[in-house]
């Protein structure tokens, strides 16, 4: 599992998406199972939180969305940045593109 994270911003790697918001991408720098792994996470619980504890290391503090395109993956990290307290939105990277196309309400 390999999920992008994005954040508003203007770092050197920012990207347009729309026509309204900027936001900057930042990778994991290695790819690294979240521990959800289909039922895995339910036959070895706290073998998953460790895996997903390692994943959530290396997230950005000012990250907005850990965008994961396996439900499974969005769901297990999402419980463990509420776990943390972070208020990271792990979302489908089509959910970033539709939020992205929306009318900007400010024009």
């Amino acid at each position: 599992m390999q999920s992008p994270q994005f954040g508003r911003g203007s770092g050197g790697n920012a990207r347009t998406f729309g026509t309204h918001s900027r936001l900057t991408y930042s990778g994991f720098k290695k790819a690294t199972c979240c521990g959800a792994a289909g039922s895995y996470m339910l036959r070895q619980p706290d073998m998953a939180d460790r895996l997903r504890a390692a994943a959530l290391a290396h997230v950005n503090t000012d990250t907005e969305y850990l965008l994961s395109s396996n439900i499974g993956c969005a769901l297990h990290l999402s419980a463990g940045l509420r776990a943390n307290g972070h208020s990271i939105e792990a979302i489908h990277p089509i959910d970033l593109l539709a939020r992205a196309l929306q009318p900007d309400p400010t024009q």
